[in-house]
């Protein structure tokens, strides 16, 4: 088959209007799929930690020379978020207590640390994702990639952040989490059945939205590509960084493994004409009319950030913007 078929990166400019009236919904199952604003279109997938910017280096002290160094900077980095939020009363998800521990705050030990971290197998560890995805949520740079189900919100977000910093045409990306999971599943599958196969390395954390009033009203879902602990150990001084954008680590993979999709397609014929990864562009010009549209729909900041100050930020966004 085509991988090349399974992505839709498109490049030209689609209109609000001709996006809803193509016929797209008719395409494709929108329940599939979780969707990404970016406010420019050349952005790509790749994590805010794995962007190498000064604040990310001097603030965060992400270390970008293999991966185990940078999961080194990660743990660092998770411990001082659990740490502080709860020097403040904050709830926050348990974590294992072996890390607290082993851990002052500023250095870790590192030989409990190699220990434990390495019989977790993959990073991140189950146990870590949802504090790494609240701390995403609140602004910290992780390898994780935020996403929402409601499409939307998706396109608020891409269009507020075109309006207010980046001026430039931007995107919607869409990711179909229901077959991807299901291809993982059949993955996992196979190698209980004794069919050795390589297990598919991205996975999706839902955190739990009666917890946080700004993550249910966004209905936010978080992506990570996971790493394989004993091999970024073994090579740490010999492998770079893997630092790829999702896209690029998406379609390697199925491009890798072809045959292996062929065979789950043939269980899951369901899937056959659909797709794994899309991406609409929009006009930067187009962005107060969008905005305008949105908030007809109930779409606006005081939605997506409840609370009696997101009122009146939105009543500062409407008088700026939506005049």
């Amino acid at each position: 088959m085509d991988i090349n078929s399974l992505f839709v990166i498109r490049n030209d400019i689609t209109s609000l209007k001709n996006f809803y009236g193509n016929s797209f919904f008719k395409k494709f199952n929108l329940m599939s799929y979780a969707f990404r604003g970016q406010g420019d279109k050349e952005y790509t997938l790749l994590p805010s930690a794995f962007r190498e910017t000064e604040e990310n280096k001097c603030i965060w002290k992400y270390n970008y020379k293999s991966d185990w160094d940078f999961i080194l900077s990660e743990i660092g980095n998770i411990i001082y978020f659990y740490k502080d939020c709860n020097r403040h009363g904050l709830s926050l998800p348990k974590i294992p207590d072996w890390l607290l521990h082993n851990s002052n705050g500023s250095r870790l030990n590192m030989v409990i640390l190699k220990d434990r971290l390495l019989s977790s197998k993959i990073w991140v560890a189950d146990e870590f994702k949802e504090l790494f995805s609240l701390a995403q949520h609140y602004g910290m740079p992780t390898r994780f990639l935020d996403w929402t189900y409601n499409f939307n919100i998706a396109l608020y977000f891409a269009t507020m952040d075109s309006l207010k910093n980046t001026k430039r045409d931007f995107s919607v990306w869409f990711i179909n989490v229901l077959l991807l999971e299901d291809f993982k599943n059949y993955l996992i599958e196979c190698n209980f059945n004794g069919h050795k196969v390589d297990e598919f390395p991205l996975s999706f954390i839902v955190p739990k939205y009666s917890d946080n009033l700004n993550i249910n009203a966004q209905k936010g879902v978080s992506s990570s590509w996971e790493i394989n602990l004993d091999e970024a150990y073994d090579n740490m001084n010999s492998m770079p960084l893997n630092n790829k954008p999702l896209e690029e680590l998406l379609k390697a993979f199925f491009e890798t493994h072809v045959n292996t999709f062929e065979d789950f397609l043939k269980i899951y014929p369901r899937y056959r004409n659909e797709k794994v990864l899309l991406k609409y562009n929009f006009s930067h010009n187009e962005g107060i009319e969008i905005l305008n549209f949105l908030k007809f729909q109930g779409i606006d900041y005081s939605f997506i950030y409840p609370g009696y100050q997101s009122i009146i930020k939105q009543r500062k966004i409407d008088a700026h913007l939506l005049k």
